[in-house]
């Protein structure tokens, strides 16, 4: 068995605030940012809430997931914190 570690230190630490009611219906009440990445105890850490510095793109897969999550475990409130590490997009401009 062969295990691979990796630092997450330096990643942003991210958190959604979701709920579910029992006909299903699931919304965001809000998103949240540490502002020290992560490494720095989040009791010791500035939070901002709605997040700063997420992608367009960053914010919508990080809301879609959160939703998916809550509908999976049937929970009516869950906390989802993530550690992101911004997303590389690479793409081609035709001219």
């Amino acid at each position: 068995m062969f295990i691979r570690k990796k630092s997450i230190a330096g990643f942003k630490e991210i958190e959604y605030e979701v709920m579910r009611d029992s006909n299903d219906t699931a919304i965001v009440v809000c998103n949240m940012e540490n502002i020290d990445p992560v490494g720095i105890h989040t009791g010791d850490s500035v939070v901002v809430a709605p997040s700063q510095t997420l992608t367009d793109r960053e914010y919508h897969m990080l809301r879609n997931v959160s939703l998916k999550i809550i509908r999976a475990l049937k929970k009516l409130k869950v906390d989802v914190t993530y550690n992101l590490h911004s997303i590389q997009i690479h793409s081609n401009t035709i001219l």
